[in-house]
């Protein structure tokens, strides 16, 4: 097998890989693919102290029970300001 196949098939089988212990964190490249992000706009916010995350002896991680309550807040944010909007303009869900 050539280089280029070797590479392709390490990235095929990249998110194949099934860890028998629970990940506590993930590095950004696992943790913008599990929030659906480009790794750009994970780094961004993440720089500018919106994300959960832990620098640890140059590494930057992202502990996954925060990541996860981060999300929820977040998500819960949009829905209660959604809500205001449709009160505010008169819009009802029935």
């Amino acid at each position: 097998m050539d280089r280029d196949n070797e590479r392709r098939m390490r990235d095929a089988l990249e998110g194949l890989h099934v860890d028998v212990v629970p990940r506590l964190a993930l590095r950004q490249r696992e943790a913008a693919r599990s929030l659906g992000m480009s790794e750009r706009t994970l780094f961004d916010l993440t720089k500018a102290g919106e994300v959960p995350h832990a620098r640890i002896g140059g590494m930057v991680l992202y502990p996954v029970g925060l990541l996860t309550d981060w999300l929820r807040a977040k998500a819960a944010e949009k829905n209660l300001v959604e809500g205001q909007n449709s009160l505010a303009s008169g819009q009802t869900n029935g």
